[in-house]
């Protein structure tokens, strides 16, 4: 049985989780109320507890975006910085999914120039070039800078990655700003195309593998698995994933999708730290063997018996295996959708995607050569446009 985080209570959550935060900070400095409240957050990962995944990731980004956003105002206030600024958090940090071993994803929005700026180039210093930052918070983080100009080239992965966009620190309503002109200026079907890509290179072959014990990876061939398709249904208004959450038809799919949140939790505080992502952005830390599924019991502690261990292994095997296959059918569900239904290549347009390609709607039985011969360029177009087949 997989249990639903009720949002109001998530929000409720992070509210007061932001509060205590900055309290601790303030009382006790930001390194010091750094490690406290990440080593509380590792022991709620260590309890034998299952179905809190949300309050999880949502308390241990919390820990994040808060101290970077108390940074971000002093470093306004003591610099001042004048002109519209913002600190966003991006992709699973905006989601508030962060793990152990997470990368942090924010960015520095400015309204004005970002070449030559010092402000820019100060924030840079702290903490790209020196360990000025990692030495008075405990942590690091690598924040790309983006100006306003900067946001009609955004594709792909980092416009994907700017869907999950959230303020962190913003007095100037500039995250908003953003989103509104990133919304207005995006190809929808771009995306789409973008999302199905991956579904077919990666994704598929994970749904069709959901039972395989011996690699799993939780991210690529888990989490991501059911994202997919979340961001075909929020790349369709440039909507967070956050609200595509809340509409789920189903609450176990969300639910399935926090239990593995929960269990990477776990098993990223099973890996050392200080290892790297490959060539392809993956991290090994995300990949679980044989000796993973078997040591579930150890959540239990040391005071557990045999029996019990081997009874609550098991439990969370099947619990894993169930979770897997629901997003696998829940994201084939949506893409398989989509095409079957068909997927305009913009709003109002004839040319429609399909199964087996692009194809026009608008003709009928009555259509003069002259009409069909327009369809015919408008679909070869876009065919090559796009990059996909006509049907």
């Amino acid at each position: 049985m997989f249990i639903r985080s009720d949002p109001a209570t998530v929000l409720h959550l992070s509210i007061a989780i932001d509060s205590r935060i900055t309290e601790l900070a303030r009382s006790l400095g930001p390194l010091a109320a750094y490690r406290q409240l990440i080593a509380e957050n590792d022991a709620l990962i260590c309890s034998p507890e299952l179905d809190h995944g949300r309050a999880i990731t949502t308390a241990r980004t919390a820990i994040y975006t808060t101290l970077v956003a108390g940074w971000a105002a002093e470093q306004v206030r003591e610099l001042g910085y004048e002109l519209p600024f913002a600190v966003v958090a991006l992709g699973g940090t905006g989601r508030g999914e962060v793990t152990p071993r997470s990368d942090l994803d924010f960015a520095f929005l400015f309204e004005g120039a970002i070449e030559g700026n010092a402000f820019l180039l100060e924030l840079q210093r702290q903490t790209l070039h020196t360990n000025e930052f990692h030495e008075r918070y405990g942590f690091s983080f690598a924040a790309l800078p983006f100006g306003v100009d900067d946001i009609p080239e955004l594709a792909e992965k980092q416009l994907n990655s700017f869907l999950d966009m959230v303020a962190v620190f913003d007095p100037s309503g500039l995250t908003e700003r953003i989103r509104r002109k990133i919304r207005d200026s995006y190809d929808p079907f771009e995306h789409f195309l973008h999302v199905r890509g991956y579904w077919q290179k990666q994704w598929e072959q994970a749904g069709e593998a959901c039972e395989r014990l011996d690699r799993f990876d939780i991210k690529n061939d888990g989490l991501r698995l059911f994202l997919g398709g979340i961001w075909t249904l929020a790349g369709k208004g440039f909507r967070p994933s956050r609200a595509i959450y809340q509409e789920l038809e189903d609450p176990r799919d969300l639910a399935a999708y926090e239990f593995l949140l929960r269990i990477r939790s776990w098993i990223h505080l099973r890996r050392p730290p200080g290892r790297h992502p490959d060539a392809s952005g993956n991290h090994p830390e995300d990949v679980l063997g044989f000796a993973d599924f078997i040591a579930f019991g150890d959540l239990l502690g040391p005071a557990a018996g045999e029996s019990e261990r081997f009874e609550f292994d098991n439990e969370v095997r099947a619990r894993l295996l169930s979770a897997r296959r629901r997003l696998a059918s829940f994201s084939r569900g949506i893409i398989e959708r989509e095409l079957h239904d068909g997927r305009r290549v913009a709003p109002g347009n004839p040319i429609v995607f399909g199964a087996s390609g692009l194809y026009h709607t608008a003709l009928g039985a009555a259509a003069t050569p002259h009409a069909r011969s327009r369809a015919a360029l408008s679909l070869l177009l876009a065919s090559q446009h796009y990059g996909v087949p006509v049907s």
